[in-house]
């Protein structure tokens, strides 16, 4: 096998056209040159130099040999360059899973931050309920999950962004919609809508806990399967009952459908970047690295 050292030799001989200054620019000694050059020509059964005296001047063969050696070696390089990039993690491809309310709110300054800093990996999104997120991570569908949960912290590395508050959606023709801030005491009789623990469970231990905190259990009246906000808010216009949502679904209000804060709450919510536990991708690490 052609060994790449005797391949920059012989480069490095035939653009000098001198081994005294191939030998020289190589900081290798001159019979050490000469010895790879010739162990080259007995590898590939032809000659590659005419030699006079000193002097040196490539065959036909050499001429031939010299253009496809210096693109092998060109190629080489890229390929070395290519590599180390990568385990930088500037190149390659992230696949991001996000619930609907992360889309308008969070997404873009995720994204914006990590490209700024990274242009050279690929960004595919999926919008995908939070279910599904941490399904995509057990089996690699996705690189990293942003969602409100649940959350398993022994199967998933988690890293809490920036808290919210709990608004309460009441449709827009509700005895209430007029108050600056509700009490939750208020709508303690009004049927709640609720996303199953599986799909949002952060969401939905909070709302129960902001309702314990205001001395009453809710009374459920539609689990919502999907997770998207847009459903959720849709079924509070059509007057199927009220909801508590986190405060980045403010993008997503609709005309029928009014968000208030509720007094005196202290509880927030916050959406979860994840990715898997034991993840050593260099492009996930970046994206950690430079989310907020």
């Amino acid at each position: 096998m052609i060994e790449t050292r005797h391949l920059a030799y012989f480069v490095a001989a035939a653009r000098c056209m001198n081994i005294t200054r191939a030998a020289a620019s190589l900081r290798v000694a001159q019979p050490a040159l000469t010895r790879a050059i010739h162990h080259l020509e007995g590898q590939l059964g032809v000659q590659l130099f005419h030699r006079v005296k000193n002097r040196i001047s490539l065959t036909d063969a050499g001429v031939a040999f010299l253009a496809d050696a210096e693109t092998t070696l060109s190629q080489l390089e890229n390929s070395v360059v290519t590599a180390q990039r990568a385990s930088r993690g500037e190149t390659g491809r992230l696949t991001i899973g996000f619930i609907s309310t992360a889309g308008l709110a969070v997404m873009p300054g995720l994204v914006q931050r990590f490209r700024n800093r990274y242009p050279g990996p690929m960004i595919v999104l999926h919008e995908m309920g939070a279910a599904d997120i941490e399904s995509g991570l057990r089996n690699g569908s996705i690189d990293v999950g942003v969602s409100f949960g649940p959350t398993r912290e022994r199967e998933f590395l988690v890293r809490v962004l920036a808290p919210q508050r709990l608004l309460i959606a009441l449709p827009a023709w509700h005895r209430l919609a007029g108050a600056k801030v509700i009490d939750l005491v208020e709508v303690k009789d009004e049927i709640f809508i609720l996303p199953t623990y599986e799909n949002a469970g952060t969401i939905f231990d909070a709302m129960l806990l902001e309702c314990r905190r205001a001395g009453f259990q809710p009374r459920i009246g539609h689990h919502i399967v999907t997770t998207t906000a847009l459903t959720t808010l849709g079924l509070t216009s059509a007057g199927l009952g009220v909801t508590l949502v986190p405060e980045n679904v403010l993008p997503f209000a609709q005309k029928n459908v009014v968000l208030r804060p509720i007094r005196g709450s202290k509880i927030t919510v916050g959406l979860g970047l994840m990715c898997r536990l034991h993840d050593r991708s260099s492009v996930v690490k970046n994206f950690l690295e430079t989310a907020p």
